[in-house]
């Protein structure tokens, strides 16, 4: 009887995940006011990009871009590392075959 309430209750947790996640881009639409921190930084980001390329250096930008593309990758991997090797409960991959291995090889 324990494990059908376990089950019960698990069951419900996702749906009440899956419902929450459907819900959460029309909640920055009644709030403008939180979405403008992001709307700036992808101003900041754009404009720090362009200011560089519109001058036809591109041998200023590229090395930036490319540790930070890097850096990118390797801490991607090295969650999904971390995270398949200690299995927290929030964690489920979508690929059927994942193992904490591949993500030490990427890093």
């Amino acid at each position: 009887k324990e494990n059908r309430l376990k089950e019960n209750r698990l069951k419900e947790n996702r749906l009440k995940e899956r419902t929450r996640d459907a819900r959460l881009p029309h909640d920055s639409d009644r709030d403008p006011d939180r979405t403008a921190p992001a709307k700036r930084s992808l101003w900041l980001t754009a404009l720090l990009v362009a200011l560089p390329t519109l001058t036809g250096n591109l041998d200023r930008v590229s090395p930036y871009a490319t540790i930070f593309y890097l850096l990118t990758y390797a801490g991607v991997n090295a969650s999904a590392c971390l995270s398949g090797y200690v299995r927290p409960p929030g964690f489920r991959p979508a690929f059927r075959h994942f193992h904490w291995s591949v993500g030490l090889a990427g890093v």
